[in-house]
């Protein structure tokens, strides 16, 4: 059986589609900042909207995999707004898809589990910086409570503390002071306790493929990153001239968190005197899998069909625009039609498909399973 995990964050819709065995086959993202589609403490219409255009996508996607059983998850992005149940709700009638919310202790567990192999690296520690929330993982450790997760993130700092898109060193400094007050009152461990940092998620990500250009690096095998380059592509992103280039041309979508991330990282990594820097590919979607495979999560799911998976790949396209409002029939005309594009915005890339598109039959069972 192949399973698929969607999760959404506060800065995108991300999937993975996974053998039975945990290892994962295929992956896709596409970005979606929920946070423009608040109205006040509650997600919009068109904030739900988007997001189940998205996951209707996402769920074709993993049909055309092959994927049989499909989770849906999500973290801090919806964990605090007060219309959660109206939007599991929207989404479950919109696509058929159930949404699993997850609290902060077990997100930060399937941090953990996604990750536990870089244990056996020098004194490792586990750092995720998300939208939402911040997690920080001793990976010597193996239990649930032992974790530590901050129910705050990227976007709540630049709120706090940037005015413009980049933080001032003022505000750097203010904001170095709120993190190290909240990890001594989380009492999370300081000089020397950490020598590894494994930095986890899209934005960590985001900032390697900056820090490969900027260090002229190629086909490594691993993410690792220099600490001492490090420091010196933090001082050129957050003071240098010519920072935008570098941000737009390989992260533009993190234009304005990155800032605040890059605070960040410098404010953990010198409290816990970091020597070396992975940054993996793994996150909560695996871990949550992890979870699910072991029997310690028993998260709602959809099962899906499809009579032809190339079929069905073939409809990625066609099925994003099937969950838009459909307008009224227009006139018939000869000729060769024109080629679908979704218009809507975060949508994700074209997909590569056959140039006969056609829309395929499936059946999503809708009842949840346990």
């Amino acid at each position: 059986m192949k399973y698929s995990v969607i999760d959404v964050s506060s800065s995108s819709v991300s999937m993975i589609v996974a053998e039975r065995g945990g290892e994962v086959l295929f992956k896709e993202r596409a970005s979606l900042s929920l946070v423009h589609y608040l109205e006040g403490e509650k997600l919009s219409l068109s904030g739900m909207e988007k997001l189940a255009v998205l996951l209707e996508h996402m769920k074709t996607v993993a049909m055309a995999e092959g994927a049989e059983r499909c989770y849906v998850i999500s973290t801090a992005a919806l964990r605090h707004v007060r219309n959660s149940k109206e939007i599991a709700s929207f989404i479950k009638k919109r696509t058929g898809l159930s949404v699993n919310y997850i609290d902060e202790p077990t997100e930060a567990y399937c941090d953990y589990l996604a990750n536990r192999g870089y244990a056996a690296l020098d004194r490792a520690v586990l750092v995720d910086l998300g939208g939402k929330s911040i997690e920080i993982c001793d990976l010597s450790k193996t239990e649930k409570g032992e974790m530590f997760g901050f129910e705050f993130g990227l976007i709540d700092l630049t709120h706090k503390f940037v005015s413009n898109i980049y933080p001032s060193r003022e505000e750097g400094k203010a904001m170095r002071k709120f993190l190290n007050k909240k990890l001594d009152a989380a009492n999370v461990p300081c000089e020397g306790a950490f020598a590894t940092a494994v930095l986890v998620g899209a934005t960590a990500n985001a900032i390697y493929d900056i820090y490969a250009d900027f260090a002229k690096v190629s086909g490594a095998e691993q993410k690792v990153m220099e600490y001492a380059r490090f420091k010196k592509l933090a001082k050129r992103l957050l003071e240098g001239a010519d920072r935008s280039r570098l941000i737009l041309k390989n992260a533009p979508e993190k234009v304005y968190v990155l800032g605040a991330a890059l605070t960040a990282l410098k404010a953990v990594f010198k409290r816990f005197a970091v020597e070396n820097i992975i940054v993996s590919d793994h996150g909560v979607k695996e871990g949550y899998l992890c979870l699910v495979r072991e029997g310690k999560e028993k998260g709602r799911y959809t099962l899906l069909t499809s009579a032809n998976a190339e079929d069905a790949a073939s409809a990625v396209t066609v099925a994003v625009d099937a969950a838009l409002p459909v307008p009224a029939p227009a006139p018939k005309k000869r000729g060769r039609p024109k080629k679908v594009q979704p218009q809507q915005e975060g949508a994700p890339a074209e997909e590569k498909a056959p140039k006969k598109r056609r829309e395929v039959k499936t059946q999503t069972q809708r009842g949840d399973h346990e």
